[in-house]
């Protein structure tokens, strides 16, 4: 029987290993929340996450006839691998139970193919999440409280995450995400979790 992609990443050994060098890293001994206090708080809602796109390929495709039917203009689409990154997201939200209001996300293609892996809903596309839009907006958006009891979800490129955000963002990896907590109209970065952190979560 074939291994689905949320199995493949469930099952990998790397896993354990990945997850405890996470751990050692500045990003994560800066965080407020982690492990199953993130969970919890996130259950309860009030968070804004941003996420970066998936894994994609970097070529759009050359024929017309190997284009997803959705990919009316020829973009660049996300590969298997991103596929399965999403997958994996849209299994530990469904696995932890945390619930998912808003969601946003750019009107690139690859951009909408991750919202949709992910799987919550149908995200608003958003021409101020484009990848050469003003990254203030996106800076000052995290700032804005979801509805009570909901978690509000951005989608959108690396570039633009990382201009709007410096040093929360360095380095930020396909499918990595970023959870701020709103309030009084700023934010503050409570996590930063890689797709493995959120496998080993949903494992546990």
């Amino acid at each position: 029987m074939a291994t689905t992609p949320v199995g493949r990443w469930l099952r990998a050994p790397f896993l354990l290993v990945a997850f405890g060098a996470w751990l050692g890293s500045p990003a994560a001994q800066a965080q407020r929340l982690s492990g199953m206090d993130l969970v919890h708080a996130l259950q309860e809602g009030g968070y804004v996450l941003v996420v970066r796109n998936a894994s994609s390929r970097q070529e759009p495709p050359e024929e017309e006839r190997d284009r997803a039917p959705a990919n009316l203009h020829g973009e660049r689409e996300i590969d298997e691998y991103g596929q399965g990154q999403m997958s994996v997201l849209g299994y530990a939200f469904r696995e932890l139970d945390i619930p998912v209001g808003h969601s946003l996300t750019s009107p690139a293609y690859r951009s909408r193919q991750s919202a949709k892996y992910f799987g919550f809903g149908e995200p608003v596309v958003d021409d101020r999440l484009a990848e050469s839009a003003d990254a203030s907006w996106l800076a000052r958006r995290v700032g804005e409280a979801p509805p009570p009891g909901q978690n509000t979800v951005i989608m959108t490129h690396g570039a633009l995450i990382a201009k709007a955000f410096g040093r929360d963002a360095r380095d930020i990896g396909t499918a990595e995400m970023l959870v701020y907590r709103p309030r009084d109209g700023n934010a503050e970065l409570v996590a930063r979790l890689t797709v493995e952190d959120w496998a080993k979560l949903a494992a546990n």
